[in-house]
Order: structure tokens, then sequence, then C-alpha cells
């Protein structure tokens, strides 16, 4: 949270409901930089829209009249669909230090609540509050509300910089339009101070000057002739008179029309191009520098919101938009969405906010530093892409992660819904390394497993002690029953009696998925290798092993060959490379998968919001 600041007002939250798609969200406003992630119409542009409309747009004298809303804020703050006789509004918190200020606007510990709701019952219509929404209050806007709306817009804006930046769209015309209009006009209208005007306002006014001397030139001889034409006596003479009120501004208009902006991108056009004609992500560029130039003209307080700044740009390009958008050197407080993993990348932990199904998530603020450099640091590479997903498989290594991602793309083909393309594998790096994930993902929902990112842990079997100590960091209850049978799982590990350890991990693992809610972990039965090939006859066992070039022998040889320590606790790691896991996914029949590598896809599906009967039906068909 960022240190207020000595404002009058500073904008802490804004709220929706029951508007623009949206049942119920809050956008935090305190951070300087926020980064709003999350799928497509996930509600991340609307979040940003709304926010421009009311501190930009909204009229505080007309919403206080209870005036009509246009058709373009009816199509913007109204969905077409029934709130169930739930209020629509929006709510934003505001903070002001001044005490008196603060008893005026009917502050609750120094925070003001300004309300805008809305009526679409016969003509649509929006009214103004303050407080807590109160039963008896019903639509009358209160005169403080407006005033205090009033102060708000007179010490912020928002520029708002959509997705589509294309210079042959209105958006961009304007916005360079008002770059040049504004400036121009502050130094060539300005008169100046006491000791004389500006250089530029100067020069202006030699340019009118010596045009009338010119017009004088030309037509003064003209009126000559045609005084001496007139009959003697009905005038002295006609003369030239100038219209002297706003010349400078016509002057300025004239100027401004003409002026072409063009590019030069190197040699090949020294002459210059049009912004229209070089490629979108340098017009997506030069739109969003604009924004930026236009920033430093303005004594108010700027809220720059930027939807998917990414759009059209390599990567390259993309990590440096990101940088100057997300800096503290950009010295304005900044929304940004996105669905770049790129621009989670160059984030802080603390600065995301993750958008799911018409909700913004707020991450756990976590008050030791080093644990949020840790989160920041797991948000990078695979973790970045991770924060897009709604089901996580925590695995231990690379080789388990190929074998998931390669059934995890079998069933995507066949899943006509999507939801399957929001699931993701990440490897931890080995048995020992699930807590700091665990403590991530914790963390961005809110501080439980329970959130926009469900996942499961998905440990080998001999890894008992490691994994219970990372679920006990993270206060994930096991429950006493099935700590003992874990225990009784690595005692026969331990005097390698193989098959009850086998048989232990399925009880086990059926606890944890029976459990209410859940507890996210499910033990492979032995190791990846066995789970995978215990289960198939020795034929489909040779199939495999002629596939990927290792000796056969038999079933038990070929699973200690692939690397496998649970047929008699010896093995290798020579075949666990990932590109023969991989293989092996992409041939293996789903009905050939044992019991515990369908209980974790079940599981891992119904996290992604699949029916229980849904994603056995899934893993019941074969095929491509």
């Amino acid at each position: 949270m960022s240190v207020k600041t000595e404002k009058n007002f500073e904008l802490v939250s804004i709220r929706y409901e029951n508007v623009r798609g949206f049942y119920d969200a809050t956008l935090p406003l305190q951070n300087e930089k926020t980064l709003i992630v999350g799928r497509n119409h996930a509600g991340k542009t609307s979040a940003l829209k709304l926010l421009a409309w009311l501190i930009n747009d909204a009229d505080p004298d007309r919403l206080f009249e209870n005036d009509k809303l246009s058709q373009e804020e009816q199509a913007l703050l109204l969905p077409s669909r029934s709130a169930l006789h739930r209020a629509r509004r929006i709510t934003l918190t505001v903070w002001i230090p001044d005490g008196r200020t603060a008893r005026k606007f009917e502050c609750y510990g120094n925070y003001a609540i300004l309300r805008v709701g809305f009526h679409v019952s016969g003509t649509p219509l929006a009214f103004i509050q303050l407080g807590q929404p109160r039963r008896e209050s019903r639509g009358i806007s209160h005169p403080k509300a407006k005033e205090l709306l009033h102060h708000i817009q007179e010490i912020y804006s928002v520029i708002f910089i959509p997705s589509a930046r294309d210079a042959k769209s209105p958006q961009f015309q304007k916005r360079f339009q008002q770059l040049f209009k504004e400036k121009l006009a502050k130094r060539a209208l300005h008169p100046g101070t006491p000791s004389g005007p500006t250089t530029e306002h100067k020069k202006i006014l030699r340019a009118i000057e010596s045009l009338k001397e010119m017009a004088e030139d030309v037509l003064d001889p003209m009126l000559d002739k045609l005084a001496e034409s007139l009959p003697g006596g009905l005038l002295e003479s006609p003369v030239l008179d100038f219209y002297e009120n706003e010349a400078d501004q016509d002057l300025l208009k004239w100027t401004l029309d003409r002026i072409r902006f063009k590019l030069i991108t190197g040699g090949h056009d020294n002459s210059g191009v049009e912004p229209a004609d070089v490629g979108a992500g340098l017009q997506s560029v030069l739109d969003m520098a604009a924004a930026s130039v236009i920033l430093g003209e303005d004594n108010r307080s700027f809220i720059v919101a930027v939807e998917e700044p990414e759009a059209f740009l390599h990567p390259s390009l993309q990590r440096i938009v990101a940088r100057k958008l997300l800096s503290d050197k950009y010295g304005y407080k900044t929304l940004v969405s996105t669905h770049s993993p790129i621009l989670v990348e160059e984030a802080r932990y603390e600065s995301i906010l993750l958008a799911v199904d018409r909700k913004i998530h707020q991450p756990k603020e976590e008050p030791d530093p080093r644990r949020s450099d840790i989160h920041t640091a797991l948000l990078s590479g695979q973790g970045a892409e991770m924060i897009f997903a709604t089901s996580v498989l925590l695995v231990e290594g690379e080789g388990d992660r190929a074998f998931f991602e390669g059934l995890r793309r079998r069933l995507a083909r066949r899943d006509p819904s999507g939801r399957v393309e929001n699931l993701f594998v990440i490897k931890v790096g080995g048995s020992s390394d699930f807590s700091p994930w665990i403590k991530l993902l914790h963390a961005l929902n809110g501080g439980g497993t329970r959130g926009p990112l469900a996942f499961l842990v998905v440990p080998d079997g001999d890894a008992i002690s490691s994994t219970k100590e990372a679920l006990e960091d993270n206060n994930i209850n096991i429950g006493q029953e099935i700590s003992r049978k874990l225990e009784d799982a690595e005692d026969k590990l331990r005097n390698k009696i193989f098959k009850e350890w086998r048989a232990l991990l399925s009880e086990v693992n059926k606890k944890f998925s029976d459990s209410k809610p859940p507890v996210p972990t499910c033990f492979l039965n032995g190791d990846l290798e066995s789970s995978i090939f215990s289960g198939l006859s020795g034929r489909r066992c040779e199939y495999f092993a002629d596939l990927i070039g290792v000796e056969f022998g038999d079933k038990d040889a070929f699973i200690k060959r692939m690397g496998s320590k649970a047929v008699d606790g010896k093995g290798g790691r020579k075949n666990k490379t990932p590109y023969m896991r991989k293989q092996i996914a992409e041939r293996i029949k789903f009905s050939e998968l044992s019991d515990n590598i369908k209980l974790l896809l079940r599981r891992w599906l119904v996290n992604a919001g699949f029916s229980d009967n849904d994603a056995k039906n899934l893993l019941s068909k074969d095929g491509s």
C-alpha cells in the first residue's frame, strides 16, 4: 500500500455493483502501480472505463438533478441483464486527512463514501449520494456529494488509453490534435507576464499585423478606384477594417489544420511517412507516448489507465514499455490491464490484481518484504504464465511437466468448452520445493486454497516427509488419521514393502480427495513411471519400450529401466528425460491410465470448473 500524500483527497477504491456486467467487484486505487491480469471478458477493460467515466465525464450537476442518462452512458453503465432488484451503483471511497473537511463530507474515520446510483425502471437516470446506502435515502441526491465529486474532478484526471491504438482512429487523431493544440495555445495565445508577452505570442501578433499590411497593400488601391467611381459628396473615403476578436485563435487554428505529423524511421523514408503507414506496434507506442507527453501539460493528478500495452509489440519492446509504465520514475499513478506474461515478469507481486469472472481479486498483503520478493521472483517464466490459469498442477521436475502437459494438450483437443486451456503445469524443482509455490498460490488467492487459482500438489510417493512439511508450513490441515497413514506408508517404504506402501498412498489420495474441503495434494503411486506403466499389460509396455528405444526384457525390468524405484527401491534417471515422457503422453490411451493418474487429472479438471461427471467423461474417451 502506498503512503498517503499531502493532497486534500486521496482515492482509495472504486466498487462496481450490478453495472456493466459486474455483480460486485472492487478496484483498489491506493497503489501507485497496479497490473490487472486475467483472461478475455474478465472485467479488466470495464473496470478502467468506468473509472474514467466517473473521474472525467460524469457531470456532478446532472447527477444531482437526476438527469436522464445519455445513450452513450446507458451503453457504458447498464448491462441488459436483470440485477434481480439489487441496487446498481458505483461507490468511490476517498481518504480526506483534514478533520473539518472530513466532517463536512460525513466521513467515517477520514474516509468519505461517494455513491452514484442508477435507476433503470422507466427513464434511466442517475443520482449521487454520500455514506453507506440507506433505504430511506432512495434516489434523492445529496448536495455535498455533488460538491465532493466536483473537488475530486478538479484534482484528478484519468488518461484512458484503449487497446485499439490505430493511427486512423478518431481517438489517435484526437490525442495528437489535443497534444499540439494545447502546447501551441499555451505558448502562442498566452499574453505573457508583466514583463511582456511570450516570444510565440509576439510572433502571432506580428504575423497578424503582416497579413493586415499585405491586405491593405493589395486592397487600398482598389478602394481608391471605388471612391473615384462614386458620385461626389456621398462619402469621404472607404477604408478596410479587421475583426480583431479571436484573430490570434483563428490564425492558430489555420496553423493546426495544416500541420502534418510524419515519422522518419530510417534512411529508407528520410522524407517521413504518415503514422498510419508504419507498423501497428509503432502506432501503439506513439499513442501511449502522446498520452505521456500530455501529462506534463496539466497540474492535476493523473491516473494513467492503459489497456493491453503489449498489443502489436515484439516481446523485447513489451519489456521496454512495461518497465516504463511500472517504474517509479514514471511518476503517475498507473493502472495497466494485460494478457501478457512478459508484463507480469516486469511487475512486483504487490502490484498485481487478478480479474476472474467479473471479479477483481486482491492478493494477500505480505508484511514481510522478503516474502514479497520471493513471490515476485516466482512470478517469472512459467510462473508468469501460471497467473492466467484457473487450475494449476505443481509437479517436481521437467519430466513430470512434459508428461502432464502432453495429456493436457490431448484433452484440450476434445474439450469444446475451452476450459482445459486454462489448466497449467508448474515444475517446482524437486520434492522439497513445493512450499514456496504453495505460499505464492495461497497469497494470490487472498490467503487460502480457494480463490481464482486452484492448485493441486503432485509429489512422488517417496516425498512424504517433505510434502507433510510443506502442507503444515502453509497451514493446510490433513488430520491425524491421514497423518498416521502417511507415517505407516513411510515405514513400509523404509522397510521396502513396496506393494503396501503404494496401497497406503492410494488410500491417502482418496481421503485427500474426499475431505471437505479437499486437501490440494495427490501423491503419485510410487513415482511417475510406476503410475504410468504398472497398470499396463506387458505387451503395451513392450510397445513403449520400442517407441523410445529402451530394452524391454519384462515389465518390471522395463519400469526400472525407465527410472522407477517403486519396483525394488532401485532405479536410474537416464530414461527419465522429458522428451521420452512427452512421447508416452502422446501415445498412451486414456483407458490405459492408472486409477492414480485418472484421479489427479480429474481433480485438476474439477478445479478448472468441470463437474466431477464431466471430468470423468472427458477422461473416458480414447482417441487423439
